[in-house]
């Protein structure tokens, strides 16, 4: 049976925007975990077919302790899930996966709803970390088994015109 991992930051944005997606697939014949923040909604994802991990990340978190711990969490979910497609919506994610499936059989799908704060600040943070975030980007969509959907027609611009 073919395994599909979700990672989504929030159990309510998976619910809103991807859990059809995930019903459509577990109908289709495939496996299907999610690894996701809890709120409030894990009976109803879990309801559904999706097997639930609990994932502690700080979506705006710049912490380096708490942020090398979320890594860790992202490597073992993918380890124990051995999913062929990862699912990862937005940059943390998309980052953090990629990593971990760089070298392995796992094709990836990467969502971004907008590229965010570093991308649209113009704080010193965000100026340091955006050459940072492009230069990973762009190794990272190397891979051919790599696919991105943008939703926001700037963003697709943009990465037109950094490639």
């Amino acid at each position: 049976m073919k395994k599909i991992l979700f990672i989504v930051t929030e159990d309510w944005y998976f619910v809103s925007h991807r859990l059809h997606i995930a019903i459509d697939a577990i109908s289709k014949g495939y496996s299907i975990s999610l690894l996701t923040r809890i709120s409030k909604h894990k009976e109803l994802i879990e309801r559904s077919g999706v097997e639930v991990i609990e994932w502690n990340i700080n979506r705006s978190g710049a912490n380096i302790f708490s942020e090398i711990r979320t890594i860790y969490s992202t490597f073992l979910a993918i380890k124990q899930s051995n999913p062929d497609i990862v699912h990862a919506v937005a940059l943390k994610p998309l980052i953090y996966s990629a990593i971990f499936t760089r070298y392995s059989k796992v094709h990836n799908v990467f969502a971004l709803g907008g590229l965010g704060f570093i991308f649209s600040s113009e704080s010193l943070r965000a100026k340091v970390l955006k050459p940072i975030i492009i230069k990973t980007l762009k190794i990272i969509f190397k891979n051919t088994k790599n696919r991105l959907i943008l939703q926001n027609l700037d963003d697709k611009n943009f990465f037109i015109e950094t490639d």
